[in-house]
């Protein structure tokens, strides 16, 4: 396990330290489980886009990866898991 004073450097971003990289990949996994749960329930991605279903994640979106872009390629994604 990495110490609690580490500094992550990622490719894009600025630098992390440990507990700024275990809230991201809990808000990676709570984005996945939303979605999820709504394709399950037969939700579009306009009905996603238009309940704005990821929008307590944005402080995590960047200008290479804003929100909406985020939502769409997740959704495809799940879908096409879901329905190969």
């Amino acid at each position: 396990m990495l110490p609690d004073d580490v500094q992550i450097v990622p490719g894009h971003g600025s630098v992390l330290r440990k507990q700024e990289l275990v809230e991201y990949c809990t808000a990676l996994k709570e984005s996945v489980q939303l979605m999820q749960a709504a394709i399950a329930g037969g939700k579009t991605l306009d009905q996603v886009r238009e309940e704005k279903l990821l929008s307590r994640f944005k402080k995590y979106s960047a200008p290479y990866m804003p929100l909406e872009k985020f939502a769409s390629i997740l959704f495809r994604e799940l879908s096409e898991s879901e329905h190969p």
